[in-house]
């Protein structure tokens, strides 16, 4: 059984030590606001008000999980963003809505190895140009399926995955990064959720990706330390198949979501 990545978002001390405790990997403080909300408008999606400095308010010590700050898209105020997320001694930076190379790499060679960088695609531009953003430093990559979906006009957002173009950039991502996400992830024993879980998970692990974020709706029965390690686990038990296609009855959810 191999272990996924696990992803959470809060910017809260106390939830931070639970999910820290109940296994949780890594852990997002969501600081993206710019064009947030014009472009997700009307989508299932989560609006997070996270501010680069409520790190300074966890109590870090006592937490073992990684923490990611995901920051604006490129904009004048970035190279002060990112300065602000090293000084506050984040292990990972996430960089969303690539859309120009020349900006990327302006801000990697701004960072110079200061922090760990994890790219965000969820533009068909930074789709295209995958091999020239995972270059030789960038060991963890993220694939945002909301964004994807609007940037390609697809009926929803999990329609991407069945397209080549997409499962071939996750075999490419594979082949240069430790870890590969996509998406989110719901509570694997709620049945409310137009697309089963532990279908999207055994889709999720067949393409090629080894880490997720858990979604809001992961956490619908609160943060239970207990209830995240069995719901985890749950995850991790999924066993994936080699075929080369996706499953009739995930095909089946996505196209009636």
């Amino acid at each position: 059984m191999k272990k996924l990545n696990t992803i959470a978002i809060s910017n809260n001390n106390e939830k931070c030590q639970i999910l820290s405790n109940s296994g949780v990997d890594q852990i997002m403080i969501d600081c993206e606001s710019i064009g947030k909300l014009d472009r997700q408008k009307g989508k299932n999606a989560v609006f997070n008000s996270h501010n680069i400095n409520d790190i300074l308010n966890i109590q870090r010590s006592k937490i073992r999980s990684k923490f990611i700050c995901r920051i604006n898209p490129y904009n004048k105020f970035t190279f002060k963003e990112i300065d602000q997320v090293v000084e506050c001694n984040y292990d990972y930076i996430m960089l969303p809505m690539i859309n120009n190379l020349e900006n990327y790499f302006k801000i990697i060679k701004y960072i110079d190895k200061r922090i760990k960088v994890i790219p965000l695609i969820e533009t068909s531009f930074s789709l295209i140009f995958l091999n020239y953003i995972l270059h030789e430093d960038i060991d963890q990559v993220h694939f945002g399926l909301n964004d994807l979906s609007i940037s390609f006009g697809t009926k929803n957002i999990f329609q991407i995955l069945l397209s080549k173009i997409f499962i071939n950039a996750i075999k490419e991502s594979k082949k240069k990064c430790k870890i590969v996400g996509i998406g989110g992830i719901g509570l694997p024993e709620n049945n409310n959720d137009k697309i089963n879980p532990l279908d999207l998970i055994f889709e999720y692990k067949r393409i090629g990706s080894n880490s997720v974020i858990l979604s809001r709706s992961f956490f619908i029965e609160g943060y239970n330390s207990s209830k995240i390690k069995y719901s985890i686990n749950k995850l991790n038990r999924v066993e994936y198949s080699k075929e080369n296609y996706i499953s009739k009855k995930l095909l089946n959810q996505i196209n009636d979501f």
